[in-house]
């Protein structure tokens, strides 16, 4: 139902709701994340869709193998870019090149950290935030206000963003049927690292910060 991406001084925050009948998978349903190369030219993609897994996975997956194929000098974002464009555009004859997602990529050889979002056959820049969906409608209007305000106050860290995530889920469960009761969370830092993805089956205070305390990451 919904995908988010949220930066803050550190790094991006990616969310989405899902529904798990019989339990948490070891897997993750929503969030796709692979490292390339070395510790000296590495590279990073995590997808983030509000598809069902089952008719998702494949085409997010042969990016995956794609960028894997690049040469690690070549590793840039841009071409890692381009490289998700071919490789989706090439499925755009499957039901599956449909679902909303957004794509955080990191390249060493840049220095760079970026957030992308579809746009016909395309991919575009993601700037501040970004909801992919069918409710994103609601996510941009519960979001929009409170990440605008933390911004203007450069108070944009991950407790900030976490909490908006969090409770722009909540606001979208108590309006809109469908939305799944669990969570799915990463966050792709700036300096290259990406957080375990973490879950929350429902939504609590010690859930809340068992997620927080698992996304952390100390950049000293």
């Amino acid at each position: 139902m919904i995908a988010g991406a949220l930066s803050f001084n550190s790094g991006l925050l990616l969310f989405a709701d899902t529904d798990v009948p019989g339990g948490f998978p070891r897997a993750s349903t929503r969030i796709f994340s692979k490292e390339y190369g070395s510790d000296r030219d590495c590279a990073h993609s995590i997808f983030v869709v509000s598809g069902h897994v089952d008719w998702t996975r494949p085409p997010f997956e042969r990016c995956q193998r794609a960028l894997d194929a690049i040469r690690p000098a070549e590793r840039t974002i841009a071409r890692m870019r381009d490289t998700i464009e071919r490789t989706l555009n090439e499925c755009r004859d499957q039901p599956n090149d449909e679902v909303p997602f957004l794509v955080a990529l990191y390249s060493r050889s840049d220095q760079q950290l970026s957030a992308l979002h579809p746009l016909d056959a395309a991919l575009r820049e993601t700037v501040g935030y970004d909801c992919q969906g069918g409710a994103a409608y609601l996510g941009h209007a519960l979001i929009r206000d409170r990440y605008d305000a933390a911004r203007s106050m450069d108070e944009l860290d991950l407790t900030a963003v976490f909490a908006i995530a969090v409770d722009a889920l909540a606001g979208i469960r108590g309006s809109l049927d469908g939305c799944g009761e669990s969570t799915e969370m990463v966050v792709l830092y700036a300096d290259g690292h990406a957080s375990d993805v973490n879950r929350m089956p429902h939504d609590s205070e010690r859930l809340r910060t068992v997620a927080l305390d698992g996304l952390a990451h100390s950049t000293l």
